[in-house]
């Protein structure tokens, strides 16, 4: 006998290795993402030529995302590690043996 449960659909879908993979990624890049758009933004963004304007959109809109998607992370452990690891810049060693 099945319930309905079965057959419902998810609310969100569930991540794939690709997904993870490419989370990861941008994880590791928001240190570089973060000084670039600084750089962007002190140098002056009407200076820029539009591939430099269209790069600064494309890297603050990333930097939108990931955040939006640590503010989702419900387990408070699990959010404090990936704060201390990528938001606040250490390295993966540091952050192991810190929550060790």
């Amino acid at each position: 006998m099945t319930n309905d449960f079965d057959h419902q659909v998810e609310l969100f879908q569930r991540a794939t290795v690709a997904n993870t993979s490419e989370a990861k990624k941008h994880l590791s890049l928001l240190m570089k993402y973060k000084a670039m758009i600084a750089e962007f933004e002190r140098s002056g963004l009407e200076t820029r030529v539009s591939q430099q304007h269209e790069l600064y959109t494309i890297i603050e809109n990333r930097m939108l995302i990931l955040h939006s998607a640590i503010n989702l992370i419900i387990d408070v452990e699990i959010w404090n590690i990936i704060e201390y690891r990528y938001i606040a810049g250490n390295k993966h060693i540091v952050t192991i043996n810190h929550f060790a």
